[in-house]
C-alpha cells in the first residue's frame, strides 16, 4: 500500500491511499495485468468477489451514518468522506483485514485531516490475502510473548513467526510450546509483515529464484 500526506497551499493535508499490486509467481491472477492498465494500480474493490460489495456497501454507510450523528461539523465547509474506492489491506489481530479510512475535513482549523481506519467484515478470498489464519489467536500469544506486536503461522502449523518491536521469533510445533524460539532474527521498531505466503517441496526453488533478485 501506498500512503500520501502532504501539505497544501493553505496549510492543510491531503491523504491519498492507494493500492498497489505487483505479480510475484503465480502468486496472483493474470487478469490483474489487465486490470491495472498504464497506472500499475489495482483498486480492492475491483478484486473483490462482486458478491461482497452490497456488504461492503451496508457497512461503510453505517460508519457514514454513525460519523454523521456523532461529529458535529462547526461548518457547511467542513467534509467528510469515506468510499469504497479507498479501500485497503492492514494488519489487525494477527490477520489481514479489509479497512476503510474516515477522512474530516475541519475548516476552522486550516483544513486539516483526521483519519481514522474502520474494518469492514467480511471473508477476504485466499487469492488476494493468502493463508491468513493463526494456529494460536493472539491475545493468547500476548499471554505468554507481552511484547508481540503481529504473528504469522505456516498452514499445517508446523511453524509460528512472532514479531515483537525489535526482533521476529520463530517457533517449531508451536501447539506444543512457545516457551524457547529455535531462532531470533533482529528487526528494527519500523519494520512490518508486509507478505505471508508458505511453500514447501519443489515449489521452494522457485521461491528462491523469484526472491533472490527482490531481496539483495
Amino acid at each position: 500500500m501506498h500512503m500520501r500526506v502532504y501539505t497544501s497551499g493553505a496549510g492543510g493535508y491531503q491523504y491519498h491511499p492507494s493500492i498497489r499490486f505487483c505479480k510475484l509467481g503465480y502468486s496472483l491472477p493474470a487478469t490483474l495485468e489487465d486490470a491495472a492498465g498504464e497506472s500499475g494500480l489495482v483498486p480492492i474493490k475491483d478484486i473483490l468477489p462482486p458478491e461482497l460489495r452490497s456488504t461492503i456497501d451496508s457497512q461503510i454507510q453505517a460508519y457514514r451514518d454513525e460519523f454523521d450523528r456523532t461529529v458535529k461539523k462547526e461548518s457547511d465547509k467542513d467534509k467528510q468522506r469515506i468510499s469504497e474506492a479507498d479501500l485497503t489491506l492492514r494488519r489487525a489481530g494477527g490477520r489481514w483485514r479489509l479497512m476503510v479510512p474516515l477522512q474530516f475535513s475541519n475548516w476552522k482549523y486550516s483544513h486539516n485531516y483526521f483519519v481514522s481506519f474502520h474494518q469492514i467484515d467480511c471473508p477476504l478470498p485466499e487469492s488476494l490475502v493468502g493463508h491468513n489464519e493463526l494456529c494460536i489467536p493472539l491475545d493468547e500469544i500476548r499471554k505468554r510473548i507481552p511484547d508481540a506486536t503481529d504473528a504469522v503461522s505456516s498452514p499445517d502449523n508446523w511453524m509460528l513467526v512472532v514479531q515483537t518491536p525489535d526482533s521476529l521469533k520463530v517457533y517449531i510445533d508451536p501447539l506444543k510450546s512457545i516457551e524457547k524460539p529455535v531462532f531470533v532474527i533482529p528487526i528494527s521498531d519500523r519494520e512490518k509483515i508486509v507478505l505471508n505466503q508458505w511453500s514447501h517441496g519443489k515449489a521452494l526453488a522457485k521461491w528462491d529464484e523469484d526472491l533472490t533478485g527482490l531481496l539483495e
